[in-house]
């Protein structure tokens, strides 16, 4: 069951983060565990917030559209990781937006108000 914890961790991360930087955290926290407390669940069920963000940070984030009115016409410009025409995907997450130097768009990813995140959103279909 733990195993399976750290799977989900896992899982979650993915579409947050680019797919190298998730699959060298779960390489490397695997290695780590495996040398230091392979027997232990505990290790396997939760990985530290410190392992996470030495892997999955705001350069690792992928990239989300930005939010725009309807009748704007879409940019093609490169857009940068942290910054307010982005979404914050953390901030829509079960977990929320616990990074101090966030400088992504708080609001919500289903319906873009800024007054909740999309877990607490009511206008989903």
């Amino acid at each position: 069951m733990a195993m399976m914890q750290f799977h989900a961790k896992i899982v979650e991360l993915a579409p947050i983060y680019d797919w190298s930087a998730v699959l060298e955290l779960a390489l490397q926290y695997h290695t780590h565990i495996g040398y230091t407390s392979v027997l232990q669940k505990e290790p396997w069920e939760t990985i530290p917030d410190s392992w996470i963000s030495k892997f999955c940070n705001p350069a690792s984030v992928r990239m989300v559209k930005r939010l725009k009115p309807s009748n704007e016409k879409p940019s093609n410009s490169p857009k940068t990781a942290n910054n307010n025409s982005v979404l914050c995907i953390n901030y829509n997450s079960e977990t929320g937006c616990n990074w101090k130097g966030c400088k992504c768009k708080h609001a919500c990813s289903t319906c873009g108000s800024t007054s909740h995140k999309a877990t607490a959103c009511t206008a989903k279909g």
